[in-house]
């Protein structure tokens, strides 16, 4: 299958004893470190003020448990969905990573894994020459955290994600079902099964208000309701489908073939419902 290339670097690498799991690799561009950040990590090794340090690069691999490493992995697990490898400064006890309040590196290292995370993402699902299928498993990337979680993890977690948050708004990301691109709010999930029965332009026309174009049917359950959590789209659930199967004429599908599958979505009201 093909993957995101190019920019930002990223590459696919499996395991020789499971070749079947598939884990992306993204690496950032090198960038320095601010001033703050330098600061800190002169008095954390006790180097000369004068002393230079190049500048540095944020890794993330999906498919990986979301583990904070510094090259070999530290004690730091977060809920992202995918590791992360930075320079971190690491606590006294090399355990860990220190403390965000007082680490001015960690937090920015961190904010460039969600920015980073963020445009691998824009990226995958902007290529035009790959299936929407293909496109739809970018948003495997999207993090989903508690906010609320206020260890250690979770502060790790949450800075991460308001960045990635931050590198998407005002970006086309959402991927409708006909390969396009727009912006939150601006296409609709609808029930899978509707789409074995009409056009995705048919049916959104008669199911949603906006007629916004329907979202791909190939990106996951679990990632569609990341977008849900985060309010990005919206949903029109089984509900309001038979709502609007019971109060309208909707257009005659194509087949009997066609029409059958809309049982599983209508069955408790369909005695009665004509298409015409």
């Amino acid at each position: 299958m093909p993957w995101p290339r190019s920019r930002p670097e990223t590459e696919r690498m499996a395991l020789d004893d499971n070749p079947d799991q598939e884990f992306l690799i993204a690496r950032s561009d090198a960038e320095a470190f601010p001033g703050d950040a330098l600061e800190e990590i002169k008095e954390e090794r006790d180097v000369d003020q004068e002393t230079e340090f190049p500048p540095c690069r944020v890794e993330i691999v999906l498919g990986a448990k979301g583990q904070l490493y510094v090259v070999l992995p530290t004690g730091v697990t977060t809920s992202l969905p995918f590791a992360c490898n930075a320079p971190f400064i690491q606590d006294s006890a090399r355990l860990k990573i220190k403390e965000l309040g007082m680490s001015a590196t960690n937090r920015w290292l961190l904010e460039r894994v969600g920015k980073l995370a963020a445009s691998v993402m824009l990226h995958w699902i902007g290529q035009e020459n790959v299936s929407v299928a293909e496109r739809s498993r970018a948003y495997r990337l999207v993090p989903d955290v508690d906010r609320t979680d206020h260890s250690l993890e979770g502060l790790c977690a949450t800075i991460v994600e308001e960045a990635f948050g931050s590198t998407i708004t005002g970006q086309p990301f959402l991927l409708t079902n006909g390969g396009d691109l727009k912006l939150a709010k601006e296409s609709v999930i609808i029930p899978e099964q509707l789409l074995d029965v009409w056009p995705g332009e048919q049916i959104t026309a008669v199911l949603d208000g906006g007629n916004r174009p329907a979202f791909s049917r190939y990106v996951s359950a679990s990632d569609r309701q990341k977008l849900i959590h985060w309010d990005l789209i919206e949903q029109i659930d089984k509900k309001e489908v038979l709502n609007v199967l019971e109060s309208k004429h909707l257009p005659k599908p194509e087949s009997w073939r066609r029409l059958l599958k809309l049982w599983p979505t209508s069955h408790p009201t369909l005695q009665g419902i004509s298409a015409r």
